[in-house]
């Protein structure tokens, strides 16, 4: 009798340990990740700082920034297989493993087939993939840009093959190692700037990128066939394949459409002079790497409870978490806008000045992050508002508003960019993104109760303590002729003075940070 009921008991306990074993497991793999991003993210940055003193602000980079465009925008097509891999392939393997892994092989067989479709076309057509995203470019620009393509497009089968295998190995809770590999790029590039560049120019960072694309594929897949049953087949199809393109297609669709507003930027930006793109592209990217220091870790975690909730019908405590981490992205947005706006210009004048960045340069990338810091304040929010869609299943709102703010930003661009150039793109950008975000805000107050009072309070209260700072900051820049006691003494304690003053004034937002066990 006792026995009898001590199993049950025995039973539960090992079940709460392994489960113990797991939560604990993701947790180190969460930290392990965050460190690897974080050492990812600087090396991409030093890439990018050496890149530009080799070659400053010249149309080499532009065609460099515009292959790369096109080679990002052939990779959403693979998208349409990854971007709902991970669960399908789940349910399948929970119900038979050796099942799972030949539906993987079968991913890895359609990978591979439209990456040898889009290295076919850049190989017959780049001259007419260049001409839809910068027509402004003459035939010496074009001409490389197809020359960088056709490197570059060697390695798009392996970059293929390498998203849809780091899925299946995320899946199977693998994180490390896909995210460690990923770190051959910027490693590769940087050496490609010392070692490729001086015989090939801007071509040997495209060499870099391929041989990167090449070694990751092949350790990933050595890795996955070492360590899993996954075993290459001769099977090319599996029924549930078409169900897995079915279910993304709505979602990918909407990508795809927002890609035009690249195209489009781009393009515009081609007729504008030698290096509009290239600066584009650099205040593109540091608004990139501010989303994933301030925006990505945040939104992640928001992603993963805002689901549980909606799929438990907890709605208080939805609109609760909704509301709290809404506060904290706000100021975090706005206290790192402050902090760009203030210091930016005098790092930027010790990063590049005595290269072949001039002046002028460093003014007008400064500028045109200045009007993008509005943009990346709008994506703060709008991020937690895609999210919130695609945690109810609705990814067609996704498409609809997609369209529309691509159609808006077509006729801005145009008019914006006849009346003030290059900063007309930007401030495009940056008008095109406040509709897109309410009409995300008005969808989804919907289904959720937002309270928009709160939201404009905290943005207002928010505004209210960084403008100042910002002024006090400019100010003082303005009165100190060396950058490197702005950035050594007057940083620090700038940063300190407006920490100080946010725990005071931001005081919620400081109390939902302290609290434990919130989502």
């Amino acid at each position: 009798m006792v026995g009898d009921h001590a199993l049950p008991n025995l039973e539960n306990t090992e079940k709460k340990y392994k489960d113990w074993l797991v939560q604990m497991g993701l947790r180190k793999s969460a930290v392990h990740l965050s460190i690897i991003n974080a050492v990812s993210v600087t090396l991409g940055l030093v890439f990018h700082i050496l890149l530009g003193r080799e070659f400053g602000i010249s149309w080499e980079l532009d065609c460099l920034f515009i292959s790369l465009l096109i080679f990002s925008f052939f990779g959403i097509f693979n998208s349409f297989i990854t971007s709902l891999l991970l669960p399908v392939f789940n349910e399948i393997k929970t119900k038979d493993e050796g099942e799972g892994f030949e539906f993987a092989d079968v991913v890895f067989k359609w990978s591979i087939g439209i990456g040898l479709i889009g290295w076919f076309i850049i190989q017959n057509s780049g001259h007419l993939a260049i001409k839809l995203f910068a027509s402004g470019f003459d035939e010496k620009a074009v001409n490389l840009s197809n020359d960088i393509l056709k490197i570059l497009f060697v390695g798009y089968v392996f970059f293929n093959l390498t998203s849809s295998v780091s899925v299946i190995l995320n899946s199977l809770y693998y994180f490390f190692i896909p995210t460690f590999v990923g770190l051959l790029a910027p490693l590769l590039n940087i050496a490609a700037v010392f070692i490729l560049t001086p015989e090939y120019g801007v071509k040997g960072i495209a060499i870099s990128y391929t041989i990167s694309n090449i070694l990751q594929s092949l350790i990933l897949l050595s890795f996955l066939f070492i360590n899993t049953r996954w075993r290459p087949t001769l099977k090319i199809y599996d029924h549930k394949f078409t169900k897995l393109l079915k279910q993304s297609s709505t979602a990918v669709a909407g990508v795809f459409i927002w890609s035009f507003r690249d195209i489009i930027s781009r393009n515009i930006a081609s007729h504008l002079g030698s290096g509009a793109i290239a600066l584009l592209s650099y205040a593109d990217k540091i608004i990139s790497i501010l989303s994933q220091i301030v925006i990505s870790p945040i939104s992640s975690i928001f992603y993963s409870r805002v689901s549980e909730l909606i799929s438990l019908s907890k709605s208080d405590e939805l609109k609760n978490l909704i509301m709290r981490v809404m506060k904290v992205n706000i100021s975090a947005a706005i206290f790192a806008s402050a902090g760009v706006i203030v210091f930016l210009k005098p790092l930027f004048d010790i990063l590049f000045l005595g290269s072949r960045f001039t002046s002028k340069d460093i003014d007008i990338l400064f500028y045109l992050l200045v009007i993008e810091m509005g943009f990346f304040i709008i994506i703060s929010f709008e991020t937690l508002f895609v999210r919130i869609v695609y945690a109810i299943k609705r990814t067609e709102v996704v498409l609809f508003i997609a369209a529309a703010g691509v159609a808006l930003f077509y006729v801005l661009s145009k008019v914006f960019s006849n009346l003030l150039n290059i900063y007309g793109l930007a401030l495009s950008i940056f008008l095109t993104q406040i509709p897109v975000c309410m009409l995300y805000f008005y969808f989804i107050k919907k289904h959720i109760t937002i309270l928009s009072k709160d939201i404009f309070y905290s943005i207002i209260k928010n505004l209210t303590l960084a403008v100042p700072f910002i002024a006090i900051g400019l100010f003082v820049n303005s009165n100190t002729k060396s950058d490197i006691v702005i950035l050594f003494l007057w940083c620090p304690i700038w940063t300190s003075l407006y920490w100080t003053a946010s725990r005071y004034i931001l005081k919620e937002e400081w109390d939902i940070l302290k609290r434990k066990g919130d989502a």
